[in-house]
């Protein structure tokens, strides 16, 4: 992921926050928590993530979300919270808690843009660090306007493959967005060197140089999207 803030002219400093327990239509817990400073504009960690059954018939998530994030920016100040508690260092270890995460102060008084690149891995934070190396520092490196027109490509690139005839231009809208959808429901699980985490927890490795672990909610909503639309 590649993202761009503008702050506010003329501040001595601004702050990013990273939000360990956002809002979610499932609540989960923070099983336990860990972040440090790696270098002047990066920080790495992991946040494993527990949801209890919805229905009887639910069997709950368990995820481990390892991540890397880097700034076009030194980070001036690193602080994090835990609960109400609020400190300023350069790491964060917690076990069972209800909320947490991370504030980054930066200097924007002089460049009032920050840009940030991260990669996730449900595997390592190593795998995570390679993941971010290979789709976004190598082929785009700080450029966000390439990333941006590499996305319009993709999207063009798979929209083109149908040619809508119709003049009705609501038709048109609902066409799109559940295609849309369709291709977003579908979410890789495995990282580009091949391993990706089952269900019972160990990592397994795809065999195929080109094979793809792919997770999703199943049928769960499909109405909304493939039924509907009749992509299937």
């Amino acid at each position: 992921m590649v993202s761009k803030i503008t702050f506010p002219d003329n501040r001595d400093s601004s702050r990013i926050l990273i939000d360990l327990h956002i809002p979610a239509e499932y609540d989960y817990k923070l099983n336990s928590v860990f972040v440090h400073k790696t270098a002047n504009n990066r920080i790495e960690g992991f946040s494993h993530q527990l949801s209890p059954k919805v229905w009887s018939s639910d069997a709950g998530q368990d995820y481990t979300v390892n991540f890397v994030i880097e700034f076009d920016q030194p980070i001036k100040k690193m602080g994090r919270w835990i609960n109400d508690e609020i400190k300023y260092e350069d790491s964060i270890d917690a076990k069972d808690i209800a909320n947490a995460g991370i504030l980054l102060e930066f200097d924007t008084k002089a460049n009032p843009v920050v840009q940030i690149r991260s990669g996730i891995s449900l595997v390592s934070i190593a795998n995570a660090r390679e993941n971010l190396e290979t789709e976004v520092v190598r082929p785009f490196n700080w450029d966000f306007d390439a990333v941006r027109n590499n996305q319009k490509n993709v999207w063009n690139e798979i929209f083109n493959r149908v040619k809508i005839t119709t003049t009705n231009r609501l038709e048109k809208i609902r066409f799109y967005n559940a295609m849309y959808r369709s291709v977003c429901s579908r979410n890789t699980w495995s990282d580009l060197n091949g391993e990706w985490k089952g269900t019972d927890g160990a990592v397994q490795k795809l065999k195929g140089k080109d094979e793809t672990a792919l997770g999703c909610d199943a049928f769960w909503n499909t109405f909304w999207n493939l039924t509907s639309s009749g992509i299937l």
